[in-house]
């Protein structure tokens, strides 16, 4: 029978269940039979230490084939099974109740904390703590009418009350709690996952019918096995047995769409009014056996009073309920709104392909989009944390560092002015110099600056291109003007009489010639003089040394950045708005 019943893995619900089935029947034949009481207790407690093995291994078996918080479900539901084992070999083995007994309270302890890790998301303490002391007024109540109208002397002892005797009366409760506990989560899930926790709810449920009876039996005659009241805790251990074959029992699959994580409507409500109702019917008990101590009209009044305060206290979940789900409601679009804000942004940084960093009002970067790591030769995360303008400036030529006063980023976090346009070198990974364009953005959040954002593009090809164009106009200008300089010396000879005299018509074209040739050499002039002006170069400012950088505070007035050997630039700077 274990055999199949652990094969059936692979058809769990159909085999695990035929078994069940089989293993019951058969033990019922037995407390029924006419064999004598010894050999009835004995095979009653062996079929009970044998189911709870099986079940023991079962549950841990789906454990192995489960993850995250399923996987540690089953796993506590597994050691609820084994410390329930130890306790029923104990009893069966060594009469030690005491220890045996414990070992059995000890065990629904376990299960409380195997039911909690039960659901996909982590159930809140405020949540567990409603759910238990439900379970707690279910099974209290429960007791409560059982001792009163039932069984009356469950709650009196001759011999008095010992630990023996207090564990045998709080293991039927702790059983209704866990059973509670069950039915309360099932509420709450949604799809198959009901089917598992169902079975073991009603694996709990069987519990708390079989301890109750013992309890019962063991205050007034004294418990013997053997009997079909054992069949509560082996139908009890089976039942969790096939809950762990069950297919749902591995919980969603990983493909599965997610839930919203949010509660079942009624679900809380629900709880509560079982809960009442169940405590209602226990003061009617009480009520009733007291019906001659107390007048018609006080028990009508308290009728009144406790049905009062159960309709408020149920109007108040209500509320609440409806008031923490719209709240939940808001809470999820605002997390998705945002979600969606941040991919965006995320996108948008990933895209561009310039440059883009920030920093904090002291300088420090807080990001860097993938195009700048890029162009820097660095990985994002090594920039995060440092200073941008110690980390990324180039030094002046004698290797001196440039004052971080005199810094765009500076001035754009404490002066929050916008700078535009600022050339600049940035110093890469492996050392090198890259000329970079910059523009620097103050970050302004009500009225202060929280940072800046630097913006910055690679402009060596563009450099070069420039350099290619200024020698290819220097080349021009050469090739140009030397032979128009011979060509109108040659043209002035002429006109002078050098080679005789000039008649009237050749005067005429050489003038004409003359004219063309100053007209050309006009018009190189002025293509020189337009790229000078293109470059913002100034003939009667040129500079190129990088020191000449002011390190000053920058002005709203047009000045010059710092240069690279052989070029020149000029970058303009504004508040920003």
């Amino acid at each position: 029978m274990l055999v199949i019943t652990t094969r059936g893995l692979r058809e769990p619900q159909t085999i695990a269940t035929i078994v069940t089935v089989a293993w019951t029947l058969g033990l019922l034949a037995v407390t029924l039979s006419g064999l004598d009481r010894e050999t009835r207790s004995a095979i009653s407690q062996v079929a009970i230490i044998v189911t709870a093995l099986v079940s023991t291994v079962l549950c841990c078996l789906r454990a192995r084939r489960s993850s995250g918080r399923r996987a540690r479900a089953w796993l506590l539901l597994g050691a609820a099974g084994f410390t329930g084992l130890t306790g029923n070999v104990l009893a069966a083995f060594t009469g030690a109740e005491n220890v045996s007994e414990l070992a059995l309270l000890l065990a629904l302890v376990i299960g409380v904390a195997a039911l909690r890790s039960f659901p996909d998301r982590e159930l809140k303490r405020p949540q567990v703590l409603r759910m238990l002391l439900d379970g707690v007024v279910v099974g209290g109540s429960v007791l409560f009418v059982s001792a009163l109208v039932i069984f009356p002397a469950l709650t009196t002892s001759n011999g008095g009350w010992d630990l023996t005797r207090v564990i045998t009366i709080a293991l039927p409760v702790m059983d209704a709690v866990l059973a509670t506990f069950a039915v309360l989560l099932i509420m709450r899930s949604t799809g198959t996952d009901r089917v598992p926790l169902a079975l073991v709810g009603l694996s709990f449920t069987m519990y708390a019918v079989a301890d109750l009876t013992y309890a019962v039996v063991d205050s007034s005659v004294g418990f013997q096995f053997g009997t079909v009241a054992d069949l509560g805790w082996v139908v009890g251990y089976a039942l969790g047995g096939i809950a762990a074959c069950h297919p749902a029992g591995a919980g969603p699959a990983q493909d599965a769409p997610a839930t919203d994580g949010t509660e079942r409507e009624g679900s809380a409500v629900a709880g509560t009014v079982v809960t009442f109702c169940l405590f209602i019917a226990a003061a009617v008990v009480q009520i009733q056996e007291s019906l001659g101590a107390i007048s018609g009209l006080a028990v009508a009044l308290w009728f009144i009073v406790i049905g009062a305060v159960a309709l408020r206290q149920i109007s108040l979940v209500v509320t609440n309920e409806r008031l923490r789900r719209r709240l939940e409601i808001r809470v999820q679009e605002r997390t998705q709104e945002l979600a969606d804000l941040t991919r965006t942004t995320q996108l948008t940084l990933t895209s561009v392909g310039e440059g883009i960093y920030g920093v904090d009002p002291d300088g420090i970067v807080t990001f860097v989009n993938p195009a700048g790591a890029r162009t820097l030769g660095m990985r994002s995360e090594s920039l995060v944390g440092r200073h941008a303008h110690d980390e990324l400036h180039a030094a002046r030529e004698d290797g001196t560092p440039f004052p971080y006063s005199g810094c765009y980023i500076h001035e754009a976090v404490t002066q929050g002015v916008t700078i535009n346009s600022e050339e600049d070198f940035y110093r890469r990974a492996d050392g090198a110099l890259v000329p970079v364009e910059v523009t620097a953005s103050p970050v302004i959040d009500d009225g202060h600056v929280t940072g800046a954002v630097v913006v910055f593009r690679d402009v060596t090809q563009r450099r070069e291109i420039d350099r290619m164009k200024s020698e290819f106009l220097s080349v021009i200008s050469h090739e140009l003007r030397t032979p128009l300089t011979s060509i109108k010396g040659a043209i002035g000879l002429v006109a002078g009489g050098a080679t005789g005299e000039v008649a009237p018509e050749s005067a005429r074209l050489l003038g004409i010639a003359g004219g063309s040739v100053d007209r050309l050499t006009r018009l190189i002039n002025d293509i020189l003089e337009v790229e000078r002006l293109g470059s913002g170069a100034d003939p009667s400012s040129w500079s190129t040394s990088p020191s000449s950088r002011s390190s000053g505070p920058r002005s709203t007035r047009p000045r010059r950045s710092r240069p690279s050997p052989g070029s020149h630039s000029w970058s303009v700077t504004s508040p920003a708005p």
